[in-house]
């Protein structure tokens, strides 16, 4: 090969080799792209845009801390058990990560076999069970002041009203371990279902100790 041809390709090789690279940087399509993947690392540092993964709805972090953490101002259950027709009532629930406190709840039997009425506080732990904090298990213990009575007489002597004395009769500190199943339509509307077992524990005034009281009930909570 001829001096002057080898000169020639080796300023070509050296030609190509910075200049190619130059305009590649330069490009529309290059500083697009890298725009791009600027911004997705952008996202991915900014926690209130990133989609979560496998929600499946779009949800965002932010969406999800509001799912978990939203306060229930209202909430009213109806339950059956072996007393009877059960309405209970909650206010301000109180909801973190991994603790939820109702503040306060009254409810009691209003059609049934045997009379119960409570009035108190629950608190318990939640498992949320998708990435959006929509469905949710809830296993806690309610502590109420309250009363129940059961084995009622199961005739009533008119002349001697006194045989409702014989029934197991109690007055004191009733506690409830609870189970519930949570869904959320949206962060201040949802729908439970659950299970409930009312058991009489410290007396104050009681001649017995009368049968738990198992509730099986479902509501709303807002």
């Amino acid at each position: 090969m001829r001096p002057a041809t080898t000169a020639l390709l080796l300023a070509l090789g050296v030609w190509l080799t910075w200049s190619l690279p130059a305009q590649a940087a330069a490009s529309p399509f290059a500083a697009s792209h890298t725009q791009l993947l600027d911004d997705r690392l952008s996202l991915e540092d900014d926690g209130d845009h990133v989609l979560l993964a496998g929600s499946g709805e779009g949800e965002t972090n932010s969406d999800s801390d509001d799912y978990r953490r939203a306060t229930e101002w209202f909430g009213l259950a109806l339950g059956l058990g072996n007393y009877g027709l059960d309405l209970e009532a909650k206010l301000f629930t109180v909801r973190w990560k991994y603790v939820y406190w109702n503040i306060l709840r009254a409810g009691g039997v209003v059609v049934g076999w045997s009379p119960a009425v409570y009035g108190g506080s629950g608190i318990g732990y939640p498992l949320f069970l998708d990435a959006a904090g929509r469905h949710e298990l809830r296993f806690g213990l309610g502590a109420h002041f309250g009363g129940m009575i059961s084995d009622l007489p199961s005739s009533w002597d008119s002349m001697n009203v006194l045989n409702f004395l014989d029934s197991d009769i109690f007055l004191g500190v009733i506690l409830s371990p609870e189970a519930f199943y949570v869904y959320r339509f949206m962060e201040h509307v949802a729908v439970q279902v659950g299970l409930q077992l009312y058991v009489a524990a410290i007396p104050i005034q009681a001649n017995a100790f009368p049968d738990p009281m198992f509730v099986g009930s479902a509501g709303m909570a807002f």
